[in-house]
């Protein structure tokens, strides 16, 4: 069955065969193509003259339009045979018996010529036409399936094309060459908030005149709407003219044209860092807007990280002493972490690692000795984690790891490796080598957890428990 109206080989096949079972003259399949409008999927059997061509529209089913208005199938014999009015013929077609099915979106009809049509040839129409009909409903959603495995493909290949971006500039860029190519969209613009939050900047483009690096106003247009709702405008997913704000809003915009396809989405939550514009494209809810959606999460992860990476002088977001992030900028990079898991149900671990007797240590050995141990335990930490892993120093001697697309039991075994890395480890001293451990409590995001707070409290239950049992030691909050 073809997902473009043709029946394909496999229909065309069992409609032969319905016709030649039952010796039929002629055997048509109609679906609807409007209101009271109805298109020819197929014919079995000679056209007759007035008869209309596959893919041809009318308006006028004939004798067939009774079945259609009491919504069952009728069997139409002619005593003595007379000329019928079929679907879709003006003139008057002689016939000796007929019937019309009625099925969902559509109707069959079967005539013959030289004999009646009997209730077992109804019966087994009706079957036939049910089943040509459920086959074609399961073309279709294998089509939808298809479409729908596409699009994953394509977002996926999108993300990964994000993720090997080493620029905010080129992150952008890539988001909208890959939004534009799952949606088939000939324009798109990503445009990201100013610093004064009151005006918006282009910052890439596909398909539009020279924008890029144009501002505008948020306090008007849809870009603003949907900075300001964070939900995707116009909920039509067209451009209705009059009824339509401008896009941007300012002295430029672009250039539409009432009934083309528009969509403009939020990039990032739960605070939008700008907005995301496609027009003349495909655009569905459903699948392909989760796409779409799933492609501005990511880009605005990374954007996020970009700009905590090209702060780092001016916010001191690193620790001084071991290079990892500071206890505000791992907070925040967990907070954008937590939503995106929340809001695509992926899972994300916390580790939580503190020094062993490390009070001990400084009062023996001197502060600068203890020094020496946390940046041997951060350069530890360090050299375990995946480059999309994310650790910081947490508070004295205490360090949090945030483990992206991680489950309890990889996160787990991170951590027992950072432990055993730990463990192997002897600091050289005047008095004799300085054994280090540390302890360490894991936890993952549950359902209804959607603060990065309570990872935090999760993983620190289980980090004492750990001291608590004898220190050099995993425990995991389950």
């Amino acid at each position: 069955m073809g997902e473009d109206g043709d029946p394909g080989g496999t229909g065309r096949s069992l409609l032969a065969a319905i016709r030649k079972a039952l010796g039929l003259s002629t055997l048509t399949w109609w679906e609807e193509a409007g209101v009271g409008r109805w298109r020819l999927v197929a014919r079995e059997g000679e056209a007759r003259p007035g008869d209309p061509a596959e893919g041809e529209v009318t308006e006028d089913l004939g004798v067939a339009a009774a079945a259609m208005t009491q919504k069952r199938a009728l069997r139409l014999d002619p005593n003595p045979p007379r000329a019928l009015r079929v679907p879709g013929n003006p003139r008057a077609v002689p016939l000796a018996g007929a019937a019309a099915i009625p099925i969902e979106g559509g109707l069959f009809w079967a005539d013959r010529r030289e004999a009646s049509l009997s209730d077992r040839d109804l019966e087994a129409l009706v079957d036939g036409a049910l089943g040509l009909a459920g086959l074609r409903g399961l073309t279709r959603d294998l089509a939808e399936s298809r479409r729908v495995a596409e699009g994953l493909g394509q977002t996926v290949e999108g993300a990964r094309a994000l993720l090997a971006a080493h620029s905010e500039e080129t992150c952008l860029r890539l988001l909208a060459e890959a939004a534009a190519r799952l949606t088939g969209a000939s324009l798109a613009l990503v445009c990201t908030v100013g610093p004064s939050d009151e005006e918006g900047i282009v910052r890439a483009q596909i398909g539009a005149e020279a924008l890029s690096g144009v501002r505008f106003p948020l306090d008007r247009g849809l870009v603003g709407v949907a900075l300001r709702s964070g939900t995707v405008v116009p909920t039509s997913l067209t451009r209705s003219g009059s009824r339509d704000r401008e896009v941007l809003g300012g002295d430029r915009d672009l250039d539409l044209d009432p009934g083309d396809a528009l969509m403009v989405m939020p990039i990032g939550s739960p605070e939008s860092l700008g907005a995301l514009v496609l027009a003349r494209g495909v655009f569905r809810w459903g699948a392909s807007m989760h796409g779409i959606r799933t492609l501005c999460d990511v880009a605005a992860l990374l954007v996020r990280q970009f700009r905590l990476r090209d702060q780092v002088a001016l916010d001191a977001l690193r620790d001084g002493l071991t290079g990892l992030y500071n206890r505000k900028a791992l907070m925040s990079l967990l907070s954008e972490w937590t939503a995106f898991a929340v809001r695509h149900r992926v899972p994300l671990a916390l580790l939580m690692i503190d020094a062993d007797h490390f009070k001990a240590v400084n009062d023996r050995h001197g502060h600068p000795v203890g020094d020496r141990v946390l940046r041997m335990i951060a350069d530890t930490v360090r050299a375990t984690l995946r480059e999309s892993d994310l650790a910081g120093r947490y508070g004295g001697e205490e360090f949090a790891v945030v483990l992206p697309h991680t489950d309890l039991e990889g996160a787990r075994q991170v951590a027992e490796r950072i432990r055993r890395g730990c463990e192997g480890v002897h600091l050289p001293l005047p008095t004799g080598p300085l054994a280090v451990t540390v302890s360490i409590g894991v936890t993952t995001l549950k359902p209804g957890m959607r603060r990065p707070e309570d990872l935090v409290g999760q993983a620190d239950e289980a980090l004492y428990r750990a001291k608590a049992e004898g220190r050099n030691r995993v425990v995991c909050r389950r």
